[in-house]
């Protein structure tokens, strides 16, 4: 009798295990939901619990709840439009390093700003033009 009931809890025991949903759960996101593009060209998962979503419309980050866009912007203030974020790379717990189609742009934890890589910036900055021949 008592291996009975030992072979009964047992089975009642593997039933219970087996039962128990293992199932993945999906949200679907869109630009309905805040995101900035649905072309997600990459997805990073920081430290903090940040899902950023590169895409092809600039940068995009989720909380779990609500999307914050990031977009590069010019010396004059204006967002780039149609900005392509090809990877996302965590640097040092206070950076993010973007990878775009003009360039590396750095995320900046501590003032939540994206800003251009200053090696890159100076490069593009600068005034070549006593490189042109003059004209005769």
């Amino acid at each position: 009798m008592r291996y009975l009931f030992l072979i009964v809890l047992l089975f009642v025991s593997i039933e219970t295990v087996l039962a128990q949903d293992n199932q993945l759960k999906f949200k679907h996101l869109t630009t309905e939901n805040g995101l900035c593009n649905n072309w997600i060209r990459c997805i990073y998962k920081d430290d903090i619990g940040y899902m950023w979503f590169g895409t092809a419309d600039g940068l995009s980050r989720y909380d779990g709840h609500l999307f914050k866009v990031y977009r590069p912007e010019t010396n004059g203030g204006k967002s780039l439009g149609d900005i392509n974020i090809s990877d996302i790379l965590q640097k040092g717990a206070n950076e993010l390093w973007v990878c775009t189609d003009l360039g590396v742009y750095i995320y900046n934890y501590s003032t939540d700003e994206l800003q251009q890589f200053s090696l890159l910036k100076s490069v593009q900055t600068k005034d070549y033009t006593d490189l042109i021949p003059p004209q005769r």
